[in-house]
């Protein structure tokens, strides 16, 4: 007999109304948006409903039976997604987790769904990852989790198409799944490729396959110079600073994310993880260790950007156990997702300004405007890697690879001052 089961028996009944309330009731007290909360009081509503025209008003497994057998009655009268069967089973939940333990338990936001493996490639997979973390000095977790999704996308088409053992996987095999991206930027089949390497050279070291098949693997260089990013004038960036409603809680954070980008020049990664105890109010610093190279990083708050941090800190953060300075706009209230690098951000500030598209318009187009400004004050390329938090001068020269006149568009005027110098 199941543990739930047990409390139900030791429980008083209560009387279904008085349940929905409850749960209504706590929904609206932790913030959810309303166009959500309506997502779970419309099916709450019909359930209602149901016991009335049955003479039910106390709380049943036997009455959510019934009203499950007879729910094609009000899917003809409520739009079909507010009865989907993901969103029902969850409205269902909430009610039952109220009825045994007066609320209802907070699901992780952002879960990225898996591919299924076999029992061998899962247990593998796990072992070659934690290879990477620990002796490869993987510590960017978007890296590696973007590198899981394409890995288990390639591991379930060799499971579909017969493969058992890892015997059975030749340099052929993974050669031909590689040809699908042949039309990919080449950069981003150099990722692709350097992730299958690495996972392949991981099984060889830990030695779950007999022969080096990460070395048939031919690698795709990767074209440092490139990539080219737009740099955007000081006006647009202007404009699209002003465009942000700072009156709404997601307007307070966006506008400061904005300004660290665009003022500070941090990495969506750095941005994501910044945590209240990396701003040092009194040195009017920050100080964190910087996730893609793992050293520690000490850099001065520009006023606008203080001011901007202390006004969604004080105004616009939500209370949260959680220690992340961001947080997402709508209960419940957790850090934001490891794989957003703020382009839907950034793009929707660009469209209320009423700014034309760019092909480049995200975090790392901030970043480069900044590099590309600050070089056109005259600051020698050691403080704009110190800046960028770049550990090698070369990774700087990449962002001085434009003509004269981007250069001369976004120049400083002799008496502005250099927040970075």
């Amino acid at each position: 007999m199941s543990a739930g089961y047990e409390r139900r028996r030791k429980l008083k009944p209560r009387k279904l109304k008085s349940v929905v309330q409850e749960a209504s009731q706590d929904l609206e007290k932790r913030r959810y948006a309303k166009t959500y909360r309506r997502s779970f009081e419309l099916p709450w509503k019909c359930l209602v409903a149901y016991a009335d025209s049955h003479g039910q008003q106390w709380w049943s497994e036997t009455l959510i039976e019934g009203f499950l057998a007879q729910v094609e009655v009000f899917r003809e009268t409520l739009p079909k997604t507010w009865f989907a069967e993901e969103g029902l089973n969850r409205a269902l939940r909430v009610l039952r987790e109220h009825h045994l333990y007066g609320c209802h338990e907070i699901k992780p936001a952002h879960v990225t769904l898996r591919e299924p493996l076999p029992p061998f490639m899962e247990h593998d997979v796990t072992a070659v990852f934690d290879y990477l973390l620990q002796k490869e000095r993987y510590s960017l977790r978007s890296i590696l989790g973007a590198q899981e999704i394409r890995l288990r996308r390639f591991l379930k088409h060799l499971h579909d198409s017969g493969t058992v053992r890892w015997n059975q996987v030749t340099a052929e095999r993974v050669l031909d799944y590689l040809g699908r991206f042949s039309r990919l930027h080449p950069n981003t089949r150099c990722a692709i490729t350097n992730c299958f390497r690495r996972f392949f050279r991981g099984l060889y070291v830990l030695g779950r396959i007999r022969f080096a098949l990460h070395e048939q693997i031919p690698q795709v260089r990767q074209r440092r110079g490139g990539i080219q990013s737009d740099i955007w004038p000081e006006d647009e960036v202007k404009c699209t600073l002003d465009a942000i409603d700072r009156d709404s809680v997601v307007g307070r954070r966006d506008y400061a994310i904005l300004l660290l980008f665009a003022r500070m020049g941090l990495r969506p990664v750095d941005v994501r993880e910044l945590r209240l105890e990396n701003i040092d109010w009194e040195a009017q610093v920050l100080e964190f260790t910087q996730s893609k190279t793992g050293r520690a990083t000490r850099l001065p708050i520009p006023l606008d950007v203080a001011e901007a941090l202390a006004d969604y800190l004080k105004f616009g953060r939500p209370a949260s156990e959680h220690r992340e300075v961001f947080l997402i706009g709508h209960a419940p209230y957790s850090p934001l997702a490891w794989r957003n690098n703020f382009y839907a951000e950034i793009q929707r500030c660009r469209a209320k300004a009423g700014l034309p598209p760019r092909r480049h318009a995200g975090a790392q187009a901030l970043r480069h405007t900044l590099a590309t400004r600050m070089l056109a004050a005259g600051n020698p390329p050691a403080v704009i890697a110190g800046a960028l938090g770049h550990r090698s001068l070369d990774s700087t020269t990449v962002y001085f690879r434009y003509d004269v006149e981007n250069l001369r568009a976004v120049a400083l005027e002799p008496e502005e001052e250099v927040r970075h110098a």
